[in-house]
């Protein structure tokens, strides 16, 4: 083979490394003696998120449903031998920061939390706490946010609610966000030529 023919020849190409994402769900276990119906619905509305994250062409590594800190502990650990590109936490109602940032910690990935009540919007007139509960992911965001900056663990969140299509808009645009990061991490990157010296000297410029 010439040189030249070594030139023109076209390397063969690297196969697409697909998105891993992280996904762990949680909330207060306290509730769950006092409230008997709430862990099950925001068990729903975690296999909901998983099933439509799953849709959007990534690696999934869901850790499943955690209720305190040593769960999360456990999911920490899953996580980080992932090697996951993104860790996506879900807020299905209150939890503590305790829970959630050992896993952004650990897991050396950029953090998106989301915030997905179940509807729209709650039925004012017919709800009770535990009811009401399940529309609370709002309330640990800003305590969650505080410790992450504390931590220094990048982060970014969504809110909205399950079905709604703005609010997946964004989530896929911060997954596809991640997925270009991890390409960038892991690339080789070549320069022909070198850079143009400025031949001036110090006399040039008085």
């Amino acid at each position: 083979m010439t040189l030249n023919e070594s030139v023109r020849t076209t390397p063969a190409p690297r196969p697409r490394k697909s998105i891993k994402v992280g996904l762990v769900a949680g909330g207060l276990g306290t509730y769950w003696p006092q409230f008997p119906g709430l862990l099950p619905q925001l068990q729903a509305s975690a296999k909901f998120v998983s099933e439509r994250i799953a849709k959007l062409d990534v690696e999934l590594v869901d850790v499943g449903f955690i209720s305190d800190a040593q769960e999360g502990a456990a999911a920490a650990e899953k996580l980080r031998a992932a090697g996951c590109d993104l860790i996506v936490t879900f807020l299905t109602t209150y939890m503590t920061a305790s829970m959630i940032v050992p896993i952004a910690q650990r897991s050396n990935a950029p953090v998106l939390v989301i915030n997905m009540q179940p509807t729209e919007q709650m039925d004012h007139a017919n709800f009770d706490t535990g009811a009401w509960l399940a529309y609370c992911g709002a309330c640990p965001l800003p305590e969650m946010a505080n410790a992450f900056e504390r931590a220094g663990v990048p982060f970014r969140s969504v809110s909205g609610y399950l079905h709604e299509d703005r609010a997946w808009k964004k989530i896929d645009s911060w997954i596809q966000a991640a997925g270009i990061r991890a390409i960038l991490r892991n690339s080789r990157h070549g320069i022909m030529g070198h850079l143009y010296h400025n031949h001036r000297t110090r006399r040039d410029l008085e």
